[in-house]
C-alpha cells in the first residue's frame, strides 16, 4: 500500500495564485540542509549551499556545496563555474581533491539558444585529466517553433553517432498527441516506446486532454503494444477527476488500476485529492489535502484503514515562505507514529533553509507589475493542469520555463483555455515561467518547485 501511496508524495503542495502580485528581484544567496534523526522531531546539519558571486544581469557564476563531516567541520564537495557568451551558456561541475587542495574539473556542459530555442547541448566529461565529449542533444523545430525531435548523440572517440531520437507530433491546435522514442541499431531508428494524447473537439475551446496512453514496441508483432492508459474527466472546466488503467494482453482488453479524485475550493483552487484502487469496485487507498496559514503551506498524506474505515495519518511536508513568496524553510517528509500519536523524521527528512536577497547591485533591475494571464498552481508541481485566459486568440503562444541560473528547461506551446502542464521531473527550487505572444509578453511568475523527496 505504501508504495501505491508514495505517488501521492508528488501532490504535496498548496496551489495559489500569484496573480497579480508586485516582484522585488531577489537572488538566492545561500540554502542550508538539515538531515532529520529517525525517532526524533531534530535535525543535524548536514549540507550547504552558496552562490559566491552572479553578473550584472543577476545570473549566477559560481555556486559551490559544502558538506558536513564527522569531525563537526564545513568541508568543500561540489562547485558549479557559470560563463555566458552570447546566445552560449558554459557551465563546469569540479569536485574538491582534499589530497591536492584544489577544485578539479568533473564536467561540462555548454548549451547553444537563439531565439529563446535550444538549439543544441553538448555533455563533456573528464577522462583522464582532460574533459572529453561525451554526448550531444540537438533540438529541431517547425515553423510554430514546436519541438520535433530531438537526437542524442555519443562521441566515439574520433566522432558523433547516433544514439536515440524523440520525435513529437503535433495538432492543428498545438497540442502535443505523440511522442515517439527511438534508438539507433545496426545503422536504423529503431522504435521503442511511445505516448500519445486525444483531445476533445476542436470547435471550439477549452481543448481538454481526454485521454493519454502508453504503449512499446513488440519486436515478435511488429507492432506497438498497449502498456497503460489515463482518462481525464472535467467539470466546469476543472481537471476533476484521472482513472488510470492497465493493458491486459490476455483478455485483448483495458483493465482499471487506479482512480484520483481532485478537490477544490470555492476560489477553484486544489485543497486535495482521493486516490482509490479497483478491486472489483473502487476501494479508497489513499489521500492528500493541503492547508495554508499565513505564509506557512502544511500538505498531509493519509492512508485509508480497512479494519476501522477510516483515514490515518502517513506523512506531512511543511513549507513557509518568505517576504518574496518564495520557500524560506521546507521540511520533510516525515512519518505519523501510530503509538506516539506524533509526526516524527525518517532516515529521508530533510529541512532546507533558503536565503534570498534583494538585487540591488543588478543594473536596470526595478520592481515590477507582474503580466499575469494564467492561473498557475504555486508552489507547484510538475504534472499538475492550469490553463492561460488570452482572450478570443486562438493561435499558440509559447510557454517558457527558466531555472535559477537562467537556462531554459522547458519550451512548448499553449493556446487560450487550453489544459496544460510542465511535465518536466524539475528538481527543487526557484524557476520563472513566462509566457509570450512572439515577442509580446503575456504571464510571468516566479515559480516554486517542492522539494518531493
Amino acid at each position: 500500500m505504501k508504495a501505491q501511496l508514495l505517488t501521492l508524495v508528488g501532490s504535496l503542495l498548496l496551489c495559489t495564485s500569484l496573480m497579480g502580485q508586485r516582484m522585488d528581484p531577489v537572488l538566492l544567496d545561500s540554502l542550508y540542509g538539515e538531515r532529520g534523526i529517525p525517532g526524533t522531531t531534530t535535525f543535524a546539519p548536514d549540507f550547504r549551499v552558496s552562490y559566491p558571486a552572479y553578473d550584472e544581469m543577476g545570473r549566477p557564476l559560481e555556486r559551490v556545496l559544502e558538506t558536513f563531516n564527522g569531525s563537526g567541520n564545513w568541508v568543500p564537495s561540489q562547485r558549479r563555474l557559470f560563463s555566458y557568451a552570447g546566445n552560449t551558456t558554459t557551465i563546469t561541475e569540479q569536485i574538491w581533491s582534499s589530497q591536492l587542495r584544489e577544485w578539479r574539473d568533473r564536467r561540462r556542459e555548454t548549451t547553444e539558444v537563439e531565439d529563446d530555442l535550444i538549439l543544441m547541448r553538448v555533455r563533456e566529461v573528464l577522462d583522464g585529466d582532460t574533459l572529453r565529449n561525451q554526448r550531444r542533444w540537438s533540438y529541431v523545430y517547425d515553423g510554430d517553433d514546436q519541438e520535433t525531435m530531438v537526437l542524442l548523440e555519443r562521441w566515439n572517440g574520433a566522432a558523433w553517432e547516433n544514439l536515440s531520437q524523440k520525435l513529437s507530433t503535433y495538432n492543428g491546435n498545438g497540442g502535443t498527441t505523440s511522442q515517439t522514442l527511438q534508438f539507433w541499431f545496426e545503422g536504423n531508428w529503431r522504435n521503442i516506446r511511445r505516448r500519445g494524447w486525444l483531445y476533445g473537439p476542436d470547435n471550439a475551446p477549452p481543448y481538454f486532454v481526454e485521454q493519454a496512453f502508453s504503449q512499446v514496441w513488440s519486436v515478435d508483432e511488429d507492432a506497438w503494444v498497449n502498456q497503460l492508459r489515463q482518462d481525464f474527466t472535467y467539470e466546469d472546466g476543472l481537471w476533476t477527476e484521472s482513472t488510470f488503467f492497465t493493458w491486459n494482453a490476455t483478455q485483448s482488453s483495458w483493465q482499471e488500476a487506479d482512480r484520483a479524485r481532485y478537490e477544490f475550493d470555492e476560489f477553484n483552487r486544489p485543497t486535495g485529492q482521493v486516490v482509490q484502487r479497483w478491486s472489483g469496485d473502487w476501494e479508497n487507498d489513499g489521500r492528500v489535502d493541503y492547508t495554508f496559514s499565513g505564509d506557512n503551506l502544511l500538505s498531509r498524506i493519509q492512508q485509508w484503514d480497512n479494519g476501522t474505515q477510516e483515514w490515518t495519518n502517513f506523512l506531512r511536508y511543511q513549507t513557509e515562505l518568505d517576504e518574496y513568496g518564495l520557500a524560506k524553510v521546507r521540511t520533510g517528509m516525515q512519518s505519523w507514529n501510530m503509538t506516539t500519536q506524533a509526526w516524527e523524521n525518517e532516515v529521508y527528512s530533510q529541512r532546507i533553509t533558503a536565503i534570498h536577497t534583494p538585487a540591488d547591485l543588478i543594473n536596470d533591475v526595478e520592481e515590477v507589475d507582474l503580466p499575469s494571464t494564467c492561473r498557475v498552481p504555486n508552489p507547484y508541481l510538475p504534472g499538475t493542469s492550469f490553463s492561460c485566459d488570452f482572450g478570443q486568440d486562438v493561435h499558440p503562444f509559447t510557454m517558457e520555463v527558466f531555472d535559477a541560473q537562467g537556462r531554459l528547461v522547458l519550451q512548448q506551446n499553449v493556446r487560450s483555455h487550453q489544459s496544460t502542464s510542465i511535465d518536466l521531473d524539475l528538481p527543487s527550487g526557484p524557476y520563472v515561467l513566462r509566457v509570450r505572444n512572439q515577442q509580446q509578453l503575456v504571464h510571468l511568475q516566479r515559480l516554486v518547485i517542492p522539494n518531493r523527496k
